[in-house]
């Protein structure tokens, strides 16, 4: 019985000997957002929108208008155009899946900023983006923010295969810009 006494003791100290980085719970404490600079450094410790899905719904404005010198707040959303060149028209998935992805300017891995998907969709169409479409929850919609497209069509945004058409805008876009417009361009 004195070995288990023995097992017992020891286990009780490493409990309370360990440091998990748990901080003391106060009082009328209030929660806060996590600090997630290290894994997205611009700003990313900024509250944001939370995980969102997309769908169809709510992506499809009134047309944009002429594209403005100047964007509105950050945060807002970006609006435009979705259209298809002379030579690829008719070329694309039969039943293709649009994916609009938003990343930061000069972003290259990791996950999008954000994305919008919408099944079978029909071209030319107006399209919104925003912090309503955010990924990863604390990731602020702010900055230059670089706008691709593809037409995809199994349907699997990881999957890239012979067929899909893809476009990406001219130029970077920031939050609350409009009359942005996409081609999509080239084929895969």
């Amino acid at each position: 019985m004195r070995p288990r006494l023995v097992l017992v003791l020891l286990l009780v100290l490493t409990c309370v000997t360990c440091n998990r980085n748990i901080e003391p719970y106060v009082e009328g404490e209030e929660p806060r957002e996590p600090n997630l600079a290290r894994i997205f450094p611009e700003g990313a410790d900024a509250p944001g929108p939370g995980l969102r899905g997309s769908g169809a719904a709510g992506n499809l404005p009134a047309p944009p208008s002429d594209r403005p010198a100047a964007a509105s707040a950050p945060g807002a959303e970006i609006q435009g155009t979705l259209e298809i060149s002379d030579e690829l028209a008719g070329r694309g998935p039969a039943q293709a899946t649009l994916f609009l992805i938003a990343r930061r300017e000069g972003s290259t891995a990791g996950p999008p900023l954000a994305v919008v998907r919408i099944p079978s969709p029909t071209l030319p169409m107006p399209f919104t983006i925003g912090p309503q479409n955010v990924l990863i929850q604390g990731m602020p919609f702010t900055g230059a923010i670089r706008l691709t497209a593809r037409l995809d069509g199994d349907g699997d945004p990881m999957t890239r295969q012979p067929g899909d058409l893809s476009g990406t805008a001219a130029q970077a876009s920031a939050p609350g810009e409009r009359g942005i417009r996409i081609v999509f361009d080239q084929q895969i």
